[in-house]
């Protein structure tokens, strides 16, 4: 089985019909040695994400498993919290469905490819120690899907470090950044940002619960509103490639129902994943059944994460109007962003001051938050445009380093991108 980079994946694990009691028995003790040389990494709200090298197991559990299963040695395990006789059995089979439906999309969000499912029965002292201290998990019994380990993060965990990056409030923590854990982050960013806390008013449990949502979806806002305002983009490929590959799913019959920043995860080469079909939905392909209904809220549309995500989608060369080289019209801007464009000129000019890819950062941010809303495309481009022209103040340099360092991926720096820019500010064209 060939991943898109020409690499192989193992099959998928099929039910062995022939294991006898002793066997089973053996292979039980296998996967136990995996729990217990298991390594947690994340957590969502109903499993616990391990990573395993089988490399490091003992060598009689190596040879015993060599022939048994066929994985490779770096392994993701997905541990369930709450055991529900065949729920992790569902989860493996609508993730292997999804798997097998974007995995010749070269063009589209992959789903990991998970390679076997087991129910496993906590017998060891050890093994409930274990999983109790280390995973959070105290059951009599547990399910467990091995699967493909992904090297990323995801979007939850990118949009809080972006946070503490970019926003004044954690200029104690910005070196710290990329290495802050989805938890770690949990703890800093909800009281620097001056989040809700829920609970305080609802009188019922219904009540609490209503209160609990519109907390969440406000204190969300705020988060997303902060970003915003510090200039936070994201690339518009990685968006197409989620929508791309919900599109393959939905076609194919499968509505992931619990798609959030968290199932979401960009690898080190920039890849996109779906993660967690614990919620997924199944139906026959052209079987004409309809959209799950999300009517009672028990699910998220899978739709609306792409909305939230192109709110943020980066205006790069590629997205701009096309006869930026000749027809540009700075008196077609809101007359409020033209004033502001002359204000800044003249503070600039009086100071003797050059502009900088900083300032105008600073300027389209302060754009966004005076008028309400993002500058769109157009007015984007006529603002670059009118800068550029300021050549007493350095207004191409400005704007060629602007677009490098906020708009780094969009092409190959060194060879194409100073082409696009130079056809943007060329008077000639």
């Amino acid at each position: 089985m060939k991943n898109q980079l020409g690499t192989h994946h193992p099959a998928p694990e099929k039910a062995v019909e022939s294991e006898i009691p002793l066997e089973r028995r053996v292979l039980k003790g296998a996967f136990e040695a995996i729990l217990l040389h298991a390594e947690k990494i994340n957590e969502g709200a109903n499993g616990v994400i391990a990573h395993v090298d089988l490399s490091k197991l003992p060598a009689e559990i190596r040879n015993y498993l060599v022939g048994k299963i066929e994985i490779p040695n770096e392994n993701a395990i997905k541990i369930l919290k709450f055991y529900s006789e065949g729920a992790g059995k569902r989860e493996y089979e609508a993730q292997l469905v999804a798997y097998e439906a974007l995995k010749n999309e070269t063009q589209a969000a992959q789903a990991p490819c998970p390679y076997l499912y087991r129910d496993i029965s906590v017998d060891s002292e050890e093994l409930r120690e274990k999983l109790s201290e280390k995973m959070g998990v105290s059951c009599p019994k547990v399910e467990i899907i091995i699967m493909e380990y992904i090297q990323g993060v995801d979007l939850a965990t990118h949009f809080f470090r972006e946070i503490v990056r970019r926003d004044h409030r954690f200029s104690d923590k910005k070196s710290q950044a990329a290495t802050l854990t989805f938890q770690e982050l949990e703890q800093l960013v909800p009281g620097r940002l001056g989040f809700d806390q829920p609970g305080q008013k609802g009188k019922s449990l219904a009540e609490k619960a209503v209160e609990k949502e519109r907390v969440f979806n406000n204190n969300a806002e705020l988060l997303y509103s902060e970003l915003r305002k510090c200039g936070f983009t994201l690339e518009s490929g990685l968006i197409k490639k989620l929508e791309s590959g919900l599109n393959i799913l939905h076609a194919n019959g499968i509505y992931h129902r619990d798609l959030h920043l968290r199932n979401v995860m960009i690898d080190e080469r920039g890849e996109v994943y779906i993660i967690d079909f614990g919620t997924a939905h199944i139906s026959e392909k052209d079987s004409g059944e309809p959209y799950p209904d999300f009517s009672d809220k028990s699910y998220l549309e899978d739709e609306s994460l792409i909305d939230l995500l192109k709110s943020f989608e980066a205006v790069g060369l590629e997205n701009l109007p096309e006869n930026l080289t000749r027809n540009i019209d700075v008196s077609e801007l809101d007359d409020q962003i033209q004033l502001q464009i002359s204000q800044l000129k003249k503070v600039l000019s009086s100071a003797n001051v050059p502009i900088t890819a900083v300032k105008i950062n600073s300027f389209l941010n302060n754009m966004t938050a005076v008028m309400g809303k993002r500058v769109d495309s157009k007015s984007k481009a006529c603002i670059l445009w009118a800068i550029s022209q300021w050549k007493d103040l350095g207004g191409e340099k400005a704007v060629r380093d602007y677009l490098e360092e906020y708009y780094p991926n969009i092409s190959d720096i060194q060879e194409t991108l100073s082409e696009q820019i130079y056809k943007i500010l060329s008077p000639s064209g």
